[in-house]
């Protein structure tokens, strides 16, 4: 039997193990993985932060319009987060990242960047 590290990452202790056991204890498997659950947790919470975000912030923007385009680092100010979508498609060749029933696309004119969001 060799020792091995215990894989809680608070837990110091060495245990001997002939087999693939990784925790020294049920304790410390329970302790590691309210760790995991809780990045996850975090994690998961920040996505759905920043779909309510633009989700509301492209609601505002396009109240009767059926595009608009706005300065991205205004959009910045105002909460959009370029990060926060939940699928891409093409269309004539241009990426477009969608959120629920909005879709927006950044692109560079004239030296600025620009968000584009229209209503499917």
């Amino acid at each position: 039997m060799k020792l091995k590290d215990c894989r809680n990452i608070s837990c110091t202790k060495k245990f001997s193990s002939n087999g693939t056991k990784a925790y020294c204890d049920k304790a410390c498997y329970r302790a590691a993985k309210n760790i995991r659950q809780a990045n996850l947790y975090s994690l998961i919470r920040e996505v759905q932060k920043g779909l309510f975000t633009n989700y509301k912030l492209f609601g505002k923007y396009l109240l009767n319009k059926k595009s608009v385009e706005i300065d991205l680092t205004q959009a910045k100010i105002m909460g959009f987060d370029i990060n926060a979508y939940y699928r891409t498609c093409f269309e004539d060749e241009v990426k477009w990242c969608c959120v629920k029933e909005y879709s927006f696309n950044i692109s560079n004119k004239n030296g600025k960047h620009i968000l584009t969001v229209k209503k499917n």
